[in-house]
């Protein structure tokens, strides 16, 4: 019997993915689930391969579809299915991985995890996905948001996805500040049997259009069983 992994982005949690057909699993620094052993995606997949069963699809938003692309990569014969839900290769603001490793724990000592959800948070759509989202936010350890801002900065994905051979769905946004612009054609370059769906929404897609995020990765997941 085959198994939908879910995985949240950088802040939020396994409770953020709200009712969703599979098991949405913490990242490390979340919830039960300690921190990785380094501030990086691939440290934060070492945590997480022993939860990945056989003939798994994976879904992962921002972080977690980096953090899901990583273990797609290593566990290819394991993985039958990939949704990345606007998650970009590499964060394409100029000096990202090289000043990432300084410029995320500053943020987060000068700022806190409230005052970033209130920055980050300003294009979901609904009262109640905001106040979710800060509720989320503000529960972040500071270590534990830092250890995930640093490893979505310094990340490149774009030697990773040209190893995938699996079938990949990517969701993106049209108003999303990561994804917007080249994104598509970046992964398209690299992975050519990804496809690729539009939400009219922001980054949130989780958040802002959960049962059409749905749809999308059901038939997705049922046409390539």
């Amino acid at each position: 019997m085959t198994e939908t992994i879910y995985l949240h982005g950088a802040g939020l949690n396994a409770e953020s993915w709200g009712n969703v057909p599979g098991r949405a699993l913490n990242l490390p620094g979340y919830g039960e689930r300690p921190r990785a052993l380094a501030p990086t995606v691939d440290a934060m997949a070492d945590a997480l391969e022993d939860d990945i069963p056989a003939g798994a699809a994976l879904v992962g938003h921002s972080l977690g579809g980096m953090v899901a692309l990583t273990l797609a990569a290593r566990l290819s014969e394991r993985v039958r299915a990939l949704v990345l839900v606007d998650t970009p290769l590499s964060l394409r603001a100029p000096g990202a991985q090289r000043f990432g490793p300084t410029l995320a724990p500053l943020s987060v000592r000068l700022l806190g995890p409230k005052w970033i959800g209130r920055l980050v948070s300003y294009r979901i759509e609904t009262p109640s996905s905001r106040a979710d989202f800060h509720r989320w936010l503000e529960a972040n350890d500071p270590d534990a948001l830092t250890d995930a801002l640093t490893a979505a900065a310094t990340f490149d994905g774009e030697p990773l996805a040209r190893r995938i051979r699996m079938p990949v769905l990517a969701i993106y946004g049209t108003q999303s500040f990561l994804t917007r612009g080249p994104e598509k054609r970046r992964l398209k370059a690299v992975c050519p049997q990804a496809r690729c769906v539009t939400f009219d929404t922001g980054h949130m897609i989780p958040l802002d259009r959960p049962a059409e995020m749905q749809t999308a990765i059901t038939d997705f997941l049922a046409a390539h069983p």
